[in-house]
């Protein structure tokens, strides 16, 4: 609404009152003032979230490259009977993927399960609607954990089709 139609509907409704009329009018709400401030906290929350995930990936780094010297031996045997080195790619990242996969499953059912909790913890005469599940922030929140998932599993997988198939013999 702008300032005008919001001048207008308050001035009918003193009149219908019998207050009188509005004589000179200022609005102190004026929310573009903070549409700079507004703007300024998402750009910190994205920052924030991007180095999250950036410790995230390398954490699943050191975590894959140390599952992969446990693994050696069970990788080089199978290199050895003939798997190619792309299935012990596919092995590496698969595995990872499919785990970031099941956590940002969970991590969504939870969060809807908290979401729809919310009304219940709300009084009963409580004036605010019940939040609405935001589907786009669920869905852009599992694609990052699938691809940080997805990143973090490269340098194992690339350490595991590295190794080489006579080591498995000493």
């Amino acid at each position: 609404m702008d300032d005008q139609h919001a001048k207008t509907v308050l001035d009918d409704l003193l009149s219908d009152v019998g207050t009188g009329s509005i004589s000179s009018w200022n609005r102190s709400d004026n929310a573009d003032d903070y549409e700079q401030v507004i703007g300024f906290l998402q750009l910190g929350g994205t920052v924030t979230a991007i180095l999250l995930l950036s410790v995230s990936a390398i954490g699943m780094i050191n975590i894959g490259l140390a599952g992969i010297e446990q693994r050696s031996h069970e990788l080089l045997i199978r290199r050895a009977l003939g798997a190619t080195r792309a299935s012990i790619a596919i092995q590496v990242i698969g595995s990872s993927v499919l785990l970031g996969l099941i956590i940002a499953f969970a991590a969504v059912l939870i969060s809807a399960v908290l979401v729809w909790a919310i009304p219940w913890m709300m009084p009963a005469d409580s004036p605010l609607e019940p939040p609405a599940y935001p589907y786009t922030a669920a869905m852009i929140a599992a694609c990052a954990s699938i691809v940080t998932s997805l990143v973090g599993s490269l340098a194992p997988a690339i350490k595991a089709i590295r190794l080489q198939p006579a080591l498995a013999l000493r």
